[in-house]
């Protein structure tokens, strides 16, 4: 058996193409995890919370999560509130239901999609060769992609 450059060349280039994508997988990995360090983190440090009103530990539930993105930091446990629900009058419990809350969702996205729309209107489709706004090297790198198992393949053939 005989080792060309051009095969120990092949080799290398097949262990740095595996090595990079080893490590563009964990470092997504990591910030989809909770924890310091600078990482994204979506939900609270801590599983547990302390009711804001009878001081008790409680475990976060769906609530008190979806309360904690959208920047709540005093919890209640789910007797408290469900106490503070019924002392609210009928109205405001309409307008501050999850039904609400879905329905404020919608209209956001209903906005958002008109003013993508209105922004195509006013601007003009670019070309696909429109310099620095196109994408580029997607069909290099589908091309790399595709040529390196093969090009490993032919030199894997030809020399052993």
């Amino acid at each position: 058996m005989e080792f060309s450059p051009e095969l120990f060349a092949a080799v290398v280039a097949a262990v740095a193409f595996a090595a990079g994508l080893w490590y563009l997988r964990a470092r997504r990995r990591q910030t989809r995890t909770r924890g310091g360090g600078g990482r994204a983190a979506r939900g609270p440090a801590n599983l547990r919370f302390t009711c804001a009103n009878c001081t008790k530990q409680f475990t976060h539930s769906r609530r008190t999560l979806l309360a904690y993105e959208q920047g709540a930091r005093q919890f209640f446990c789910s007797a408290c509130h469900t106490r503070w629900r019924g002392s609210q009058s009928v109205i405001q419990n309409r307008t501050h239901g999850p039904g609400e809350m879905l329905a404020r969702r919608d209209a956001h996205q209903a906005k958002q999609a008109q003013l993508a729309e209105a922004a195509k209107r006013v601007q003009p489709p670019a070309p696909a060769s429109a310099g620095a706004d196109a994408k580029r090297g997607c069909l290099g790198l589908a091309a790399l992609l595709v040529a390196a198992p093969v090009v490993l393949g032919w030199a894997a053939l030809h020399y052993f």
